[in-house]
């Protein structure tokens, strides 16, 4: 009896059942969504600043000509073996520091004065370095170690604020 009334009756409703409870289940996310946002907003606290390594001007503040950095060149054409990696390597680079302009005068005195000393403990960081610092793309491990020997032979941490390396060339000897 496929012409049953009551038969169509029932298929009727469960069909017209299915979109009431589809349409319940999105109107309670969009609520929840909504509670979430407003949520998100009022507690989040918004942007928060962030310190970082270099320093800022914030608009409306005058730059303070002791607060920008210099830099002053350590080591030029500089030339260390390392044979770390099973066969020796000469590293050949050059080696700069930034340091602010009010303590430039502290960093070519220390230049003047240590420069062997400086060189000899740059070039012992280089033949004791892993491989893989001696790989690395920015040189980060190796610029730090610089900057903490540095800082200890200035016997101030705070003197240099930044070790760049410009050239960076590896030759594999003989």
């Amino acid at each position: 009896m496929p012409d049953d009334p009551a038969a169509n009756a029932d298929a009727a409703k469960s069909k017209k059942k299915v979109p009431k409870i589809l349409i319940v289940v999105i109107g309670v996310a969009v609520v929840e969504a909504g509670l979430f946002f407003g949520a998100i907003k009022i507690f989040g606290g918004g942007p928060q600043t962030s310190f970082g390594d270099d320093q800022h001007v914030m608009a409306g503040e005058e730059a303070n000509p002791d607060a920008s950095p210099v830099e002053v060149e350590l080591l030029r054409k500089f030339k260390v073996p390392n044979s770390k990696k099973g066969r020796t390597f000469i590293y050949d680079f050059d080696v700069s520091v930034t340091v602010l302009t009010s303590r430039l005068e502290d960093m070519e005195k220390l230049v003047k004065e240590r420069s062997g000393e400086i060189a000899d403990r740059l070039a012992q960081i280089v033949r004791a370095a892993d491989p893989k610092d001696l790989d690395e793309a920015d040189l980060r491990t190796l610029k730090l170690k610089f900057k903490t020997a540095i800082g200890e032979i200035a016997e101030d941490e705070e003197l240099v604020k930044k070790v760049l390396i410009p050239r960076w060339t590896p030759v594999q000897a003989g």
